[in-house]
């Protein structure tokens, strides 16, 4: 297929070779397309090979359709591999599941040339089109959403004119068209559907169930009323002006539609009418309550606009509001996520404001917006050589050593499309302040804290409450001293009768933060505390977040705390507390004084503890009795290969690379995810 790394060239093949005999209907006059890696530097007649025929007729039928020999090469592949169809298909589903959407791209492109009638291949190739377009609407790629969802209309408007027409097409067809906010043209396919599906089992009926839902809402809705489809396309071409004149005769008529409502917010934020446009969102919000199956669709992105508005009109704890409500909904969508860190950014909470946008680019690399404001957050490149650097007045020869040797070995392993490899070894220094270990370790750590807490929560019903313990800011003479009497603190907060009462265990993450501009340290105390769910009912075992500030004030003995921060856990939360393991290296990014501070402060000091139900917990996890609550990975491994870094390119090389044998096939394949570190090639 179509690859950086490999070139596709022709040959023709003489009738004695052996391989003539394998090709039916074999005519030595026709070149065929032979598929090569590394620009066929090694290639030799003699390894042609009947899969690298086969792949490159796949590349053929992919990217070359307008071959005057396609038609031969198709009779040989079906021929050769008669399975191909639904083989093929199944892959290509499978990767848009897992959002490996150039694979599934390639796999479907190369069905659609080999077999250009097969109608369900091109439905197919709709499906992928309209799922990229969302994935990159989701991640504010909005160039690359306009792009893909071009793709899928011109290949939904293919599908919908085949003869024979198909069910399936038009069914699929009708949520595109949805949404697009393109509601007569649903309608229309909707009805189309109902009126040629013939089938009679289970799922046809419950499709047919929804199809007649959705026409009768957009009927009810007046949504394909042409003033609606008119302020919407307004809206596209940049005309707000425009499309408020028909949103607003439009609610003339129908003013408790919800879906117009919207419009004429999004309208009115497009001018930057934050205030008009804030009440049209909460209008529509209100509005959805009677119908919240239907706004279920659009509640994140009501969500999200309501926030910006309310950002932009300075109350930024009800915008903050909306878009935690929002990301309980969809905790990957990266509007939310970045608009959080902007909200971090207004109020100065730095380090906050990074992990939003370094989560930004956990979940979408490309995202060009998170990438320019983490540069400007992150004064210096984290590296192992900044470390050495830094810690020469603090490090043994033997530390620096194995520091400089840290992850120059590697054993990975790889699928047979050698798209996906498992680093499965590694040579590892472990020093508390090695970015390359502490981030691998705060990965590991982090997805067991998750695993933790889901079995906390549903095994045991816990429920759990996230408290942060702050004291006033301290300079770097006294931050050693400090830390110490936080600990004291906390030791004589958990023997309080308030919080025995409540707690089943506990776990306790201590975190330092810079402030640039002040030249001090932060230094403070984040819990999350497993409690049972009488906690929120019962008035004698609540504690209020005034009544928390009061205990850590005595405990603390220090009159002059303002600030203790407590409020019940969510998923969001637990995350938020796992993404503090990866703080301990942070400090590489300032000055040699402040690294210095750091390191004394931390040096021989246990950040991470669990308590109680956690501490008997993490005993399970490492016995691998918690193995139900993790997600398989169901990549089959079949290659191994060994790298070793080259200092003079700054980059591994390969060593070797083998098939694995039969008792690394049974070690690394069911793995379960993040046990090791996942790399995309």
């Amino acid at each position: 297929m179509e690859n950086s790394d490999k070139q596709l060239i022709y040959i023709k093949v003489p009738d004695e070779y052996a391989l003539a005999a394998k090709i039916p209907g074999f005519d030595s006059s026709i070149p065929l397309p032979l598929l090569l890696t590394d620009e066929g530097k090694d290639f030799r007649p003699e390894t042609i090979s009947e899969e690298m025929i086969l792949a490159g007729m796949l590349n053929v039928f992919a990217y070359e359709r307008d071959n005057q020999h396609i038609a031969y090469y198709r009779d040989i592949f079906k021929e050769l591999r008669p399975n191909i169809l639904e083989e093929m298909t199944n892959a290509a589903i499978l990767k848009i599941k897992n959002a490996d959407f150039d694979l599934a791209e390639q796999l479907l492109f190369a069905l659609e040339g080999l077999f250009p009638e097969h109608i369900q291949t091109k439905l197919n190739v709709a499906l992928l089109m309209d799922e990229r377009s969302r994935f990159y609407e989701q991640a504010g790629a909005e160039d690359y959403a306009d792009y893909y969802t071009d793709k899928a209309f011109q290949a939904y408007k293919e599908v919908l004119a085949a003869e024979p027409p198909l069910p399936d097409a038009f069914f699929n067809a009708g949520f595109f068209f949805i949404r697009q906010k393109n509601f007569p043209k649903a309608k229309s396919v909707f009805e189309t559907y109902l009126h040629i599906e013939t089938a009679q089992d289970e799922l046809t009926a419950h499709r047919k169930q929804k199809a007649s839902k959705l026409i009768a809402w957009i009927e009810t809705q007046a949504l394909d009323d042409e003033l609606f489809k008119g302020a919407f396309d307004f809206i596209q071409m940049g005309e707000e002006e425009k499309a408020l004149e028909k949103i607003r005769e439009f609610l003339e008529h129908h003013p408790k539609v919800w879906n117009a409502w919207f419009l004429l917010g999004w309208a009115l934020r497009r001018q930057e009418r934050w205030k008009d446009a804030s009440e049209a969102f909460l209008h529509c919000l209100e509005l959805g309550k009677k119908a919240p199956k239907e706004l279920a669709v659009a509640y994140c992105d009501i969500c999200n606009e309501l926030a910006i508005c309310l950002m932009e009109l300075g109350q930024l704890d009800e915008s903050r509001r909306w878009l935690m409500s929002a990301l309980e909904q969809e905790p990957e969508n990266i509007k939310i996520i970045s608009n959080l860190g902007t909200i971090a950014l207004k109020e100065e909470k730095t380090e906050e404001a990074k992990a939003f946008f370094r989560t930004v680019l956990d979940i979408y690399p490309e995202d060009t917006l998170a990438v320019e404001i983490l540069k400007k957050l992150e004064p210096k490149q984290v590296s192992k050589e900044t470390l050495i650097e830094l810690g020469v007045p603090h490090f043994t020869e033997k530390t620096i050593e194995r520091i400089n040797n840290c992850a120059t070995f590697l054993q990975s392993v790889s699928n047979f499309d050698r798209n996906k490899s498992k680093i499965v070894k590694a040579n590892r220094c472990m020093n508390r302040f090695c970015p390359i270990c502490m981030a691998t370790k705060a990965r590991k750590e982090a997805y067991m804290l998750l695993i933790i807490l889901k079995f906390l929560l549903h095994a045991k019903g816990y429920e759990f409450i996230f408290l942060t313990l702050t004291v006033p800011n301290v300079t770097g003479n006294e931050l050693v001293r400090e830390l110490d009497e936080q600990y004291l603190a906390l030791k004589r907060l958990i023997q309080r009768k308030e919080f025995k009462a409540i707690s089943n265990g506990f776990i306790r993450k201590t975190e330092i933060t810079y402030n640039q501009e002040r030249n001090d340290f932060h230094p403070h105390i984040h819990m999350l505390i497993a409690v049972n769910k009488s906690y929120f009912k019962e008035k004698n075992l609540y504690v209020p977040q005034h009544k928390w500030q009061e205990i850590w004030k005595k405990c603390k003995k220090d009159n002059s705390i303002t600030q203790v921060h407590v409020k019940k856990a969510n998923e969001s939360s637990f995350k938020e507390l796992a993404k503090y393991e990866a703080k301990d290296f942070d400090m590489l990014g300032y000055s040699q004084e402040i690294f210095d501070v750091f390191y004394n402060a931390l040096k021989g000091r246990k950040t991470l503890t669990f308590n109680g139900c956690f501490q008997e917990a993490k005993k399970f996890y490492k016995k691998g009795e918690l193995d139900n609550y993790k997600e398989v990975d169901k990549t089959e491994y079949v290659d191994t290969s060994f790298h070793i870094f080259n200092h003079s390119k700054s980059k591994y090389d390969f060593i070797k690379e083998r098939p694995m044998n039969d008792k690394e096939l049974i070690k690394f394949n069911d793995m379960k995810i993040m046990e090791e570190e996942i790399i995309e090639e």
